[in-house]
């Protein structure tokens, strides 16, 4: 713990007696180096029992637009300084910056100094975090370009003084913040190639609009999907290079796994002005096979849907295959169904200290293939590459400009290749056009809900809300529904439950069935701090169980009775001045809410 210099203490306590504010007794800076986060490296399993930070209900262009305050400001200067203006921070990655909306908590002091503990210091810590959390996690998936990122460390201060009208009677604020990503690179000074890169990128996009020219979107995307699977070899080196879209633009002998695929797509898509996201998560080839981590990419076309496109799974020879082209929910993977085949991930990487990971907003996709058919949904058998064993991440928002090459990029030291690339069938260019961007119609169908993953026990049963039209399950001897959607478990197992309501929209539940009771794995509340203006006033809280059929009950306790209480429905009544902290619980699993009442 670092204290910076007593002469700025004692400048700003002066200054407070001046203005006539109470003696300063903490006037020391603490510095805290917070530790790490990492992004781009890792994708969580956390699903549902990570931390929402976000209220939009669909996916837009990017990851990074469902966020806001601390986390946005942060993802936006990460997007300036490591994208597009990139060449103008090479020599220093850190970023110095400040939060817009102030994280300050009740400060614990004894004998003169402060002390890192507490709820209240404990949940500011866990804010600060989890800003800088969610914004590493966005920027990496949104922009893949920034290949030798994944993630970084930060560190902030402290200041503490006096409050009158905090319970403790001293309030610290955070401020100060600097993220420093270098030391977290795929590789050491990986950031400096950037120039290259970025050189071979433009280059490649500018030959690929010369061999699209007057094509439509479908054959666009067939264009980077062929140019993707044509030039590059799955191959796995255990090392951080092969999980980035690096080798394809830098290497003489271009080879990596899913991660690069999907990245190398999303990078020249948007360049091409095609709106495309990466996405994380687990497939596997047959009903009955081992889930592993996976992934692919999802597309925007003229209708407002998202496809999905795996260039991994369609590399498998000289001639790429076009089975993960532009597919659908219901479309015929490997063997069994696209929804079957695969298992999203909304949480983009584990969380360094240790809590859960943000979650995100997936696009949805559709439930059919671009222009498919009923009749055309007939198993075909292809050769798959083998899964990466590492988990993966995902990208999305319009690029912006980058400088325009002057020579091919020479290679730079990678991993030594082994295998031959493959032939590349893709034609030379005549002419150089300007990249242009294919307008995505405002107007889209109703949509598809993100599926939901529903765990119940033997004889418990849930019902989705909203006006339903009609029901189907996989399997009824492990879950039975009704035609007014109640779903009841049956025996242990899992299925699938399709539930259509009469917008048109559609959900689909993956429904696993336990003996066991349904055990709260998260809890979130509607307010973390309220604030009641006097004696009698009063606050619904409303919590939300993760999973939502959690079996265990609900308990509230108020720290200080005296100043406000709570009942078992939580609702809390305020009865004098001061402070006090609201803490709920279901089963292992707790939050709180801090309780302010002014007079």
């Amino acid at each position: 713990m670092k204290k910076i210099s007593y002469f700025v203490s004692i400048v700003f306590a002066v200054l407070l007696l001046v203005l006539g504010c109470p003696a300063l007794v903490i006037a020391q800076d603490i510095t805290e180096d917070s530790g790490t986060v990492t992004s781009g490296a890792l994708a969580s399993a956390a699903g549902d029992t990570g931390i929402s930070l976000f209220s939009l209900e669909t996916y837009t262009d990017s990851y990074g637009a469902q966020l806001d305050g601390d986390a946005r400001q942060l993802y936006n200067l990460m997007v300036q300084n490591y994208v597009t203006e990139y060449s103008q921070h090479l020599d220093n990655l850190t970023i110095s910056f400040e939060l817009p909306e102030s994280i300050s908590f009740e400060a614990v002091v004894e004998d003169g100094a402060f002390q890192k503990t507490g709820e209240e210091y404990e949940s500011a810590k866990s804010k600060v975090s989890g800003a800088i959390q969610a914004a590493s996690d966005a920027f990496s998936y949104d922009y893949p370009q920034a290949f030798w990122f994944r993630g970084g460390s930060y560190g902030y201060r402290i200041s503490c003084i006096l409050d009158d009208t905090s319970s403790t009677g001293y309030r610290a604020t955070f401020y100060g913040y600097s993220f420093n990503p270098e030391k977290r690179e795929i590789a050491e000074g990986a950031h400096w190639k950037m120039n290259d890169f970025m050189a071979s990128v433009q280059k490649t996009v500018q030959e690929l609009n010369a061999c699209t020219t007057g094509m439509n979107r479908q054959q666009k995307v067939k264009a980077v999907h062929d140019y993707i699977c044509q030039n590059v070899s799955y191959r796995n080196n255990s090392t951080m290079w092969v999980h980035t879209a690096a080798s394809l633009f830098l290497d003489e002998d271009p080879a990596f796994v899913c991660e690069g695929y999907a990245k190398s797509m999303k990078i020249l898509c948007d360049y091409m002005g095609l709106n495309c996201a990466c996405v994380s998560g687990t497939a596997k080839g047959t009903a009955y096979g081992t889930p592993g981590a996976h992934m692919w990419n999802y597309i925007q076309m003229e209708d407002g849907k998202w496809y999905l496109v795996d260039a991994t799974w369609d590399d498998i020879g000289t001639e790429a295959s076009t089975r993960y082209l532009l597919v659908g929910r219901q479309s015929m993977g490997q063997s069994i169904l696209i929804g079957e085949e695969r298992v999203e991930y909304r949480s983009f990487s584990t969380s360094s200290s240790g809590g859960s990971s943000p979650i995100f907003i997936l696009p949805e996709l559709a439930e059919r293939g671009y222009g498919e058919k009923e009749e055309e949904m007939t198993p075909t058998p292809t050769v798959m590459p083998l899964l990466t064993n590492t988990p993966v991440p995902t990208a999305t928002p319009k690029p912006t400009a980058t400088p325009a090459p002057t020579a091919t990029p020479k290679p730079t030291a990678t991993p030594a290749p082994t295998a031959t690339p493959k032939p590349t069938a893709t034609p030379k260019p005549t002419a150089v056009p300007k990249p242009t961007a294919t307008p995505v119609p405002v107007k889209t169908p109703a949509p598809t809900a993100a599926p939901v993953s529903l765990t119940l026990q033997v004889g418990q049963s849930y019902k989705p809300t909203g006006k339903i039209k009609k029901v189907r399950t996989s399997n009824k001897r492990i879950a039975a529904v009704s035609k007014r959607g109640k779903i009841v478990g049956k025996k242990a197992g899992k299925t699938t439950v399709t539930v259509t309501y009469t917008n048109g929209s559609r959900t689909a539940f993956y429904v696993k069935v336990q003996k066991g009771i349904v055990k709260t794995t998260g809890v979130s509340l509607n307010k973390r701090s309220v604030v009641l203006a006097k004696k009698g006033k009063t606050f619904q809280l409303k919590v939300i169980l993760k999973p939502v059929t959690s079996q265990q009950k609900i308990t509230y306790k108020s720290s200080k009775p005296k100043v406000a209480t709570v009942n078992s429905k939580g609702k809390i009544v305020a009865k004098k001045k001061g402070t006090t902290v609201i803490t709920v619980k279901s089963g292992s699993k707790k939050v709180t809410c801090k309780v302010r009442v002014k007079k």
